[in-house]
């Protein structure tokens, strides 16, 4: 029998996956193996138990939206984890939450052989969500949030599967998702700070320059200040630390 593949997307990578008859969830060895890091599917694929790996007939549609049958190498769900856990990927683990947490249920949820009854976005389409999302999350660490909220709204498993009546509501949605938004907010509040930093410059005996960053809660004023602040009067300098202390005292008071 040949199986249809529910395509998902990790990032910006696609990540192939089928329900066998007893709905057991299965992946494209060859994607698994191109985000977790390893050379190819072969080398991946050997460590595996001989349960964990076979090949399978999968309905592929290609570029063009031509279907085709293609034999390929397929993983189970525990041979996944172990792929995972071998992995050298900093990736891994966020490709393991997603696993479990989105592509799992997704599966279990469309069935055995789901396939889409509308037509859903060509390539082209794809690319537009694709450039919609990376001009809005300018961070590349910021994308994996922005695909996972937007599979999550469109209760999709992969934002391929988006039907194309859907496209222009999509791209909408995009435009109008607050995350940018509040990390540049974020970026500007660290600017402001950052802007209104203070420091000291001092020179010690041998006329090296030295700069200090002045604590933000802490209170300046210039040397002429001092007696105002504590009085008048000639202190030995042993005192001065403590008068300081005794100024800024009186000025939080």
């Amino acid at each position: 029998m040949t199986a249809t593949v529910i395509p998902f997307s990790f990032e910006t990578s696609e990540v192939r996956a089928i329900s066998d008859e007893q709905g057991e969830s299965w992946f494209v060895a060859a994607d698994v193996a191109a985000v977790l890091g390893y050379r190819n599917a072969p080398d991946m694929t050997r460590m595996l138990d001989d349960d964990e790996a076979a090949t399978h007939n999968l309905r592929i549609r290609s570029e063009n939206g031509v279907e085709q049958d293609r034999e390929m190498t397929i993983i189970s769900e525990s041979g996944l984890y172990a792929c995972i856990l071998k992995s050298r990927r900093p990736e891994a683990k966020a490709f393991r939450k997603w696993v479990t947490g989105e592509v799992l249920p997704a599966l279990r949820k469309t069935g055995r052989y789901a396939v889409p009854t509308e037509a859903t976005i060509n390539p082209a389409q794809q690319r537009q969500l694709q450039n919609a999302i990376a001009a809005h999350f300018p961070e590349g660490k910021q994308r994996p949030y922005a695909w996972s909220r937007f599979n999550n709204h469109f209760a999709l498993g992969s934002y391929k599967q988006l039907p194309a009546s859907r496209l222009d509501e999509a791209l909408v949605y995009i435009d109008q998702m607050p995350g940018a938004i509040l990390e540049s907010e974020r970026e500007r509040q660290v600017r402001e700070s950052v802007r209104a930093a203070r420091f000291l410059l001092t020179f010690d005996a041998k006329g090296q320059m030295h700069l200090h960053e002045v604590p933000g809660d802490a209170f300046v004023f210039a040397a002429e200040e001092l007696p105002r602040l504590v009085g008048d009067v000639n202190y030995p300098r042993a005192m001065l630390p403590s008068l300081l202390k005794a100024a800024a005292d009186r000025l939080a008071a």
